[in-house]
């Protein structure tokens, strides 16, 4: 298996070439929509931004926190749907659930969730050239995303990036 950013960037690429508008956005909950997962936006826990559940032989179904801002709900939403591309699409894995908070352990499946969710939404190499000639909120304005969301594309393409 390639490495887990390769992976994650190639799922988001799939489903940006599927979805993706003339000008090359996505709408992340049109994805969703079209995937048969549903999506509520409600009053979740503090410092919970996000949630998915999938029972077997259940569509999966994505809680999203109604008090945080929008590009962060655009965001979570984009990250929830990179679990759901793992789990279904990578391991076949019928039943599973993520509850996203800023207080859970940092792991590999968040790890590819936030990856996926970034080059979803900020895809290169449109994300690099726009990087080199405007800031990060003139950034997230573009990309409908937070500036820390911005940042963190910025770094993780710096670390690692795309190949050929």
């Amino acid at each position: 298996m390639p490495l887990l950013w390769v992976e994650a960037r190639k799922q988001a690429d799939l489903l940006r070439r599927e979805f993706a508008d003339r000008r090359g956005f996505v709408d992340p909950y049109a994805i969703c929509e079209a995937l048969g997962i549903s999506v509520l936006t409600t009053e979740l826990p503090p410092k919970v931004s996000g949630m998915i559940v999938k029972e077997a032989e259940e569509d999966a179904e994505v809680l999203i926190a109604s008090q945080e801002p929008e590009p962060r709900q655009r965001f979570t939403l984009a990250h929830e749907l990179g679990h759901f591309i793992e789990r279904t699409r990578l391991t076949q894995d019928p039943e599973f659930s993520f509850r996203d908070s800023r207080s859970t352990k940092y792991t590999l499946h968040e790890f590819f969730a936030d990856e996926f969710a970034g080059a979803l939404l900020m895809p290169n190499p449109q994300f690099s050239i726009d990087v080199e000639r405007m800031d990060d909120v003139a950034l997230a304005k573009k990309y409908g995303v937070s500036p820390a969301a911005v940042e963190k594309r910025r770094v993780r393409l710096e670390k690692n990036p795309d190949r050929g």
